[in-house]
């Protein structure tokens, strides 16, 4: 043996070694019938394989997670895959930071102010209010949503650290807004073959096909492949709405409208037939909203006010014909029955019964001591022993009324601002507003100055549904426990586009000056202006 070539055999020696410890190892647990723990270190070691390919990119793991809420029951704790991802990611990006890989410093601003702030009010309403699970015998149960909550945190810190290389941006879109369109047609797929429900919902999560306290049905379970009320198809609410959140994203939303443009119009038209044939009017508004926002954005707000102004005509026309001459399938008139017109006695009293359900819950929440007991400071998440058996108790007899009180007892009462009262009062939902209106502003810059870069599509994707959120959770439906951690992450989100168009911009090269639409010039190869540093 050669002396100089003592260090490639030492290696050599190491890895033939250490690979028979792992193979006795791995065979000794599959022997014991310990399989969680060998998808583990499976997991572990592909992980660790595209850290090593994708380095600072490893954050890409973390939306494209988002979707996949089914639980990993082979492992302990039965995690979420979303939140073993995000984990992971979490530990990649802060060993890539440690070994120097990833040098950036993060710019502190309003939005991790107000965030940092939210989640220290979050710790006092903890400690004021701690609470465990079932397995611990804690007096009070149902703290997911902490665990929920830290999750995002570590999402946030992780993408406020990274930017995205701007060759992959319009890759980045296309895969985001397919994986959002697929999951949805998972679902649709699931409905109506029964026989895929295992196996999706060990990916997506809650795979009985029925839909508790929906949006219009008073809270009793319906089946999402025969329909509600009204015939409504449920199901297809999620994926009208994801396509056509994509299409807006990806064209001229005027140009959806137009004909000529076969595809893009058949896609826009599967998309709101998917909406309309669920009865959602809060998908229908949203939508609306954000192809508004988005028409503004690209810079067609005149085109835009003319086709209302044709639209509004075309509906009055439609409203007046509505019960006389033509009668709209009684999903479509729920959609739109808060307008005045001769609608289906039936769908009117959904629709109001649907309404009142609401506005009695929320009177109860807010004006009796029987459901908070803190109004100003919240109540924490979770139940106590007590309240978790009431709750069960009322939700067994599966009356509306009795259904009602099980939702009163477990804070689930369709309203962001009331449920937001119930865990973390009234204090804890103005630092949360100013959180979302933070993040909305933000949106709006960052969707302007990516205007005339590969960010566009993937900005208008990401940040005109952050934009309408503020409205949405206070107008439409909202819930604190589930959209403080969503709201995070988009949070993280927007610093991540934030940090890349800034890169962008400040390195771009043109033998021209580089062109930033809507704030001027910008010469090549020279620092940004202050009112480009957003």
């Amino acid at each position: 043996m050669k002396l100089e070539r003592a260090q490639e055999y030492l290696t050599t020696f190491i890895a033939i070694a250490v690979g028979m410890l792992a193979a006795y190892y791995v065979g000794n647990l599959s022997g014991h019938g310990h399989f969680g723990r060998i998808g583990a270190m499976v997991l572990g070691v592909g992980f660790f394989a595209l850290l090593l390919a994708l380095r600072e990119q490893i954050w890409l793991l973390i939306p494209f997670s988002l979707p996949f809420v089914g639980q990993l029951t082979e492992i302990t704790g039965h995690p979420a895959i979303k939140d073993v991802a995000v984990c992971a990611v979490f530990g990649g990006v802060f060993a890539l930071r440690a070994f120097k890989v990833i040098r950036r410093k993060p710019k502190y601003d309003a939005l991790d102010f107000w965030g940092g702030l939210m989640l220290l009010y979050l710790l006092t309403v903890y400690v004021r209010n701690p609470v465990g699970g079932d397995a611990l015998g804690s007096a009070r149960v149902g703290g997911r949503p902490y665990l929920n909550t830290s999750v995002a945190m570590l999402a946030y810190w992780a993408l406020a650290r990274v930017a995205m290389p701007v060759q992959i941006a319009r890759r980045c879109f296309i895969a985001l807004a397919s994986l959002s369109c697929l999951t949805n047609l998972l679902t649709i797929v699931q409905v109506h073959f029964p026989i895929t429900t295992p196996a999706i919902s060990q990916l997506l999560g809650g795979a009985n096909g029925q839909e508790g306290g929906d949006a219009g049905g008073g809270g009793e379970g319906v089946n999402l492949a025969t329909g509600g009320e009204g015939g409504r198809l449920f199901y297809l609410g999620g994926f009208g709405s994801a396509l056509a959140t994509a299409l807006i994203a990806a064209f001229p939303p005027l140009s959806l409208l137009n004909p000529l443009r076969i595809i893009r119009h058949l896609l826009w038209g599967v998309a709101l037939s998917c909406i309309l044939a669920a009865g959602y009017r809060g998908i229908l508004f949203e939508i609306a909203v954000v192809f508004s926002i988005t028409t503004y954005l690209r810079g067609d707000l005149v085109k835009l006010l003319k086709l209302m102004g044709i639209a509004s005509i075309g509906l009055v026309l439609l409203l007046l014909m509505q019960g006389t001459i033509i009668n709209l399938p009684t999903s479509l008139q729920r959609s739109i029955s808060f307008l005045p017109g001769k609608w289906d006695p039936n769908v009117l009293l959904d629709t109001q019964f649907s309404s009142q359900w609401r506005f009695d819950m929320w009177e109860r929440m807010l004006k009796t001591d029987r459901y908070i007991e803190n109004k100003w400071l919240g109540d924490g998440f979770g139940l106590t022993a007590m309240q978790l058996q009431q709750a069960q108790t009322a939700l067994a007899n599966n009356s509306p009324e009795q259904i009602k009180e099980s939702f009163l007892i477990s804070g689930m009462v369709h309203s962001g601002p009331v449920s937001t009262i119930r865990y973390v009062g009234y204090v804890g939902l103005f630092i949360f507003m100013m959180f979302l209106i933070v993040c909305a502003r933000e949106a709006w810059l960052i969707c302007r100055a990516c205007k005339g870069t590969p960010y566009f599509a993937l900005s208008l994707l990401i940040g005109v549904p952050i934009i309408f959120r503020p409205i949405g959770f206070v107008v439409i439906f909202g819930a604190y426990d589930s959209d403080l951690p969503s709201a995070l992450i988009a949070a993280g989100l927007l610093k991540m586009l934030r940090t890349s168009i800034r890169e962008h911009l400040e390195t771009r090269q043109a033998p021209e000056p580089a062109l930033s639409p809507n704030f001027g010039a910008v010469p090549a190869g020279r620092p940004l202006p202050a009112h480009l540093r957003f």
